[in-house]
């Protein structure tokens, strides 16, 4: 069974990465709405886009292991 201290590493970790998430995910957005009619600057664009798929699959990996986590304490059953 997972203890007190491993849950809550857990969650803040999710949590880091959902700001990750959240923050890539913004970035993209104001690099797309701020061109308007100019040409995208395909540099920005291509970081901000390769930002938000990574911090995209690092919050779904600390998700699964947050779940995971909380089903092995709740259950008392090891995945």
């Amino acid at each position: 069974m997972k203890t007190e201290s491993e849950i809550q590493t857990a969650l803040n970790n999710e949590r880091r990465a959902f700001t990750r998430k959240q923050a890539s995910f913004f970035a993209l957005l104001t690099s797309h709405s701020l061109r308007g009619n100019r040409p995208p600057a395909t540099q920005d664009t291509d970081v901000a886009e390769n930002e938000a798929l990574a911090a995209e699959t690092d919050w779904k990996a600390k998700d699964v292991e947050f779940r995971r986590i909380v089903d092995e304490s709740i259950t008392g059953r090891r995945h």
